[in-house]
C-alpha cells in the first residue's frame, strides 16, 4: 500500500511539475494553438513635422503555466520579402536576416515573456507580412500564425490585396482580381517558381521535393499575399 502511495505521489509531482505553455494576446485571451494574430500598422504624428510608421507589439506573451522551470525554444518563420526585427526571448533586438530564427530562454514557474516581433514596413508601401511561430516549453509545443497589415487608408489598397491563395496538396489554386506574379521560395531563400498569374489558375507543386516553401503575390511592385506550404 505503502508503495502504491509512493507511487501515485510520484505520478502527482511529475504532473504538476509539467511544463505548460500558454500563449495570451495583450488583453490575457488564450490564442489557441494554429490561431491567428493581427496587428495594423499605424501613422504616428510626433508633431514638429515628424512622422513615424509603427506596428512594434510586445504580445504575444508567453507564459509557463507549470510549476517548475522549463527551456523555452520559439521559431519564427518569414517569408522572402517580409522585413522583421525580433526583440524578445533573449536580450538581442536585432532584424531578421535570414528566413528562419530560433531563440531559446529558460521560463520559471509562472512566469512569462513577450515575443516582440515588429514589422519594418516603409512609408507608402501598403503590404502584409506573416510570421509562422512555433513555441516549445519542455515537451509542450504550440503554433500560431502573426499578420502585421499595413493598408491604404484611403482603401486602394484594399482591393488590390484581394488575393486569395490556397494549396490543395498537389497546387497552389489561386483567384487574383489583377495581373500579378505568385513566387515561391524554398526555407533557404532561393526562388523555385515564378508566375504571372490574373484570374483564376494553379501553379503545380507536384515536381518540387517534400518540405515547406514560402510563397508570396506580388501586384503592382507591392506584396499583397504571403503564406507557406508543406508539400509532402
Amino acid at each position: 500500500m505503502k508503495r502504491i502511495f509512493t507511487l501515485l505521489s510520484t505520478i502527482l509531482v511529475a504532473l504538476t511539475s509539467y511544463a505548460q505553455l500558454e500563449i495570451t494576446d495583450e488583453q490575457g485571451n488564450v490564442i489557441e494553438n494554429g490561431g491567428t494574430v493581427e496587428f495594423k500598422a499605424e501613422v504616428l504624428d510626433l508633431g514638429g513635422g515628424f512622422v513615424i510608421l509603427e506596428c512594434s507589439p510586445a504580445v504575444p506573451y508567453l507564459t509557463n503555466k507549470g510549476a517548475s522551470s522549463a527551456n523555452l525554444t520559439v521559431t519564427v518563420t518569414r517569408t522572402e520579402a517580409d522585413k522583421l526585427t525580433w526583440c524578445g526571448i533573449t536580450t538581442s533586438c536585432l532584424p531578421m536576416t535570414t528566413l528562419q530564427e530560433v531563440r531559446s530562454a529558460s521560463l520559471g514557474a509562472g512566469q512569462k515573456t513577450p515575443l516582440q516581433l515588429h514589422a519594418d514596413f516603409e512609408s507608402g508601401q501598403y503590404a502584409t507580412y506573416t510570421a509562422e511561430v512555433t513555441a516549445r516549453l519542455g515537451s509542450d509545443t504550440k503554433s500560431f500564425t502573426i499578420k502585421f497589415v499595413y493598408a491604404d487608408p484611403n482603401g486602394i489598397q484594399s482591393a488590390q490585396a484581394n488575393q486569395t491563395i490556397r494549396y490543395n496538396g498537389q497546387a497552389l489554386q489561386y483567384h487574383a482580381i489583377r495581373p500579378a506574379i505568385l513566387n515561391v521560395y524554398s526555407t533557404a531563400g532561393r526562388l523555385v517558381k515564378s508566375e504571372r498569374i490574373n484570374g483564376d489558375g494553379n501553379l503545380n507543386l507536384n515536381d518540387l521535393n517534400q518540405g515547406v516553401f514560402m510563397y508570396e503575390v506580388v501586384s503592382g511592385g507591392v506584396r499583397t499575399a504571403s503564406g507557406k506550404v508543406l508539400v509532402k
